[in-house]
């Protein structure tokens, strides 16, 4: 089958019903909930450096460190659950070259995407 012949086909398929599609929205939609936890993390780290940022003696360390409790506590809790549930870093190997991309040329021509790329990968 030709490339044309295999992009028509391809094209006239829902994309619903396309696996590769269901595998990149899965992957986008589990990076999103990391970057939305990430981002949480650091409005809390940076919440926490404000409340004690302003501490000038170990007896205020202590009474900021008793009064932002809570906040410690969902602190070490975001950071337990990435230590537990590690970020998959694997990457989502797709056959690029079904649809008629050449997705190393691609890459190449893009510098910012050329600098995303781990050493070796476009070898």
């Amino acid at each position: 089958m030709s490339e044309r012949e295999n992009a028509s086909n391809l094209q006239a398929q829902p994309l619903a019903a396309n696996a590769d599609w269901q595998r990149l929205q899965q992957q986008r939609a589990y990076l999103e909930r990391q970057l939305a936890e990430r981002v949480q993390l650091e409005q809390q780290l940076r919440e926490l450096y404000g409340c004690l940022a302003a501490c000038a003696s170990p007896e205020d360390l202590q009474e900021q460190l008793e009064r932002c409790r809570g906040l410690l506590a969902r602190i070490f809790t975001a950071e337990g659950r990435a230590k537990r549930l590690p970020l998959q870093t694997s990457l989502l190997e797709l056959d690029w070259e079904r649809y008629g991309i050449d997705i190393a040329a691609y890459v190449a021509a893009e510098e910012s995407l050329v600098a995303q790329c781990p050493p070796g990968t476009l070898d």
